[in-house]
């Protein structure tokens, strides 16, 4: 086992750690960040509290973990960025050994995970609905969620999402909040992430709604610029939708996109003071109505955090062809 703290050459060390994950057997197939990515995303929070470690066999490098306390959450460490060889479980109960012994030497009395530094980047682990992998969603073996509750973890938060071959349906339920809205004055308009203005807002947005969510802690508008923004650049946006008021200010948008036939609806949110089903129902509305004047004849809700009322919304709409679960895991220290 060798740490980022304690060995002699650092960069070395990251560069290791950041290609372990391609170069593990089962990960050829598996949509995966670049090394560049993990090397990028640790980068812009220098100021974290963290500790990396590999696990080397036979001068291999074969199995990394991340684990940083977090700012937002006292007493919670998290960890994130698992990788090891799904047929060698003693490495993953080292890497989550060494993540626990660091965690409880920094005063953590939990330890929440997978969480790739804060929960506005990777985090979850799979858990049910190994079928399909997908870039946007937690992919991981179905080995590393078995590693983690065989380490002591139990099952935390849960997500899900549902895919439905009945986009109308969801056109059709959606259309009374959709004419309410438009009654009251509500417009739509696309985000433009070349406008500094759609930018600010978006931070905004996110930073007021999100203050709600499981493990919330705030990040800087300039490290959400450099990720989120910054990753989806040149995307194309045009089924996601900005809702704005009689005075033109945004007060919620959805973000959403095609993945093959589907339409995937990643992310609806609404200023809090704002927030009920109508501008929701409002929002998924005009991304669903136009992906089906296209012809597109299905769509999904994901990653949607069980109990909220997206969920809600999608357990009404009938079956799914295809469900995921999603977990976070926890340990007591």
């Amino acid at each position: 086992m060798i740490s980022l703290s304690t060995f002699p050459d650092g960069q070395e060390f990251m560069a290791r750690f950041c290609i372990l994950s391609e170069n593990l057997t089962h990960n050829k197939n598996r949509p995966l960040p670049k090394k560049e990515y993990w090397a990028y995303l640790l980068s812009i929070f220098p100021e974290v509290n963290k500790e990396l470690f590999i696990v080397e066999n036979n001068g291999t490098d074969v199995g990394r973990i991340c684990v940083n306390i977090s700012e937002g959450n006292p007493g919670v460490a998290f960890f994130g960025m698992f990788e090891y060889p799904i047929d060698q479980a003693e490495v993953a109960n080292e890497l989550f050994s060494a993540a626990e012994t660091w965690a409880k030497e920094q005063g953590a009395t939990t330890v929440i995970g997978p969480v790739d530094i804060n929960v506005w980047f990777g985090n979850r682990f799979q858990s049910d609905g190994f079928e399909a992998q997908f870039s946007w969603a937690p992919n991981n073996p179905r080995e590393y969620y078995e590693a983690a509750i065989a380490c002591g973890y139990i099952q935390d938060q849960g997500y899900s999402s549902r895919f439905f071959n009945t986009l109308k349906d969801q056109v059709a339920r959606t259309k009374g909040g959709y004419d309410l809205a438009v009654s009251e004055g509500y417009t739509f308009r696309h985000l433009d992430l070349n406008d500094g203005a759609d930018i600010n807002r978006l931070y905004e947005l996110n930073v007021d709604s999100f203050k709600i969510n499981y493990l919330y802690e705030p990040i800087s508008k300039e490290q959400y610029f450099s990720t989120h923004i910054e990753f989806i650049k040149g995307s194309d946006l045009s089924y996601s939708y900005f809702i704005e008021d009689g005075n033109r200010i945004p007060r919620g948008y959805v973000y959403c996109f095609m993945e093959g036939d589907c339409l995937i609806v990643k992310s609806i949110l609404i200023q809090s003071d704002y927030q009920g089903a109508k501008l929701s129902s409002a929002l998924i509305h005009r991304a669903c109505r136009e992906a089906s004047d296209l012809g597109v004849k299905r769509g999904a809700g994901v990653l949607v955090r069980d109990g909220n009322i997206s969920s809600k919304f999608y357990e009404k709409i009938g079956d799914p062809y295809l469900v995921h679960r999603y977990h976070m895991v926890k340990k007591s220290l």
